[in-house]
């Protein structure tokens, strides 16, 4: 069978700003070298059979607005790297095979509107710094195998911001939430 993959020269084209490879039966890792691409604001890899960790040279990438990489087969847990994404608006890494807890990190990133991790293989509790994206319209956590309590200052930003999905998995207790799986 012919095998697509990104190749790693792709780090060579530094002046790149969006990467849009949706649906294009890409395998193989995500490479390294993307991290390079310091103008890049988008990276859309999703729908593909791209596996491995995500890279932490991601972490890099301070102009990037949107990464949406779901339905792919990452593995590995979510890069605590991801927290210097400061103008990231949409992170959506839904149905992979991420492990792992949600790195507080994320708490960082003030800009994000939409946040989807819902189904994959993440464990532990929400953090509690999450209640810091005064700016989310969707929390979409559900689908994984976390527990505890979905803390009030999360619950807050029902109230006091556009929050109107939050999504999580029916073990975590939550008086605010609008669904669980």
């Amino acid at each position: 069978a012919f095998e697509k993959t990104i190749p790693t020269e792709i780090g060579l084209l530094t002046d790149l700003e969006n990467i849009g490879l949706s649906r294009n039966l890409l395998s193989g890792q995500l490479p390294t070298e993307i991290g390079l691409l310091l103008n890049l604001t988008s990276l859309i890899t999703k729908d593909n059979v791209l596996t491995g960790a995500l890279p932490t040279e991601l972490g890099l990438l301070t102009k990037l607005v949107s990464f949406e990489s779901g339905n792919t087969f990452f593995t590995g847990t979510i890069p605590t790297e991801f927290g210097n994404l400061v103008k990231i608006e949409q992170l959506r890494l839904k149905t992979n095979k991420l492990s792992g807890t949600v790195p507080s990190e994320l708490g960082a990133l003030v800009r994000m509107n939409w946040l989807d991790l819902s189904n994959n293989r993440l464990e532990g509790t929400i953090p509690t710094e999450l209640g810091n994206l005064e700016q989310i319209e969707r929390l979409q956590l559900n689908g994984n195998e976390m527990n505890g309590v979905v803390s009030d200052n999360i619950c807050a930003l029902m109230q006091m911001s556009s929050l109107d999905r939050l999504w999580v998995s029916c073990s975590v207790t939550c008086d605010c939430c609008n669904w669980c799986t």
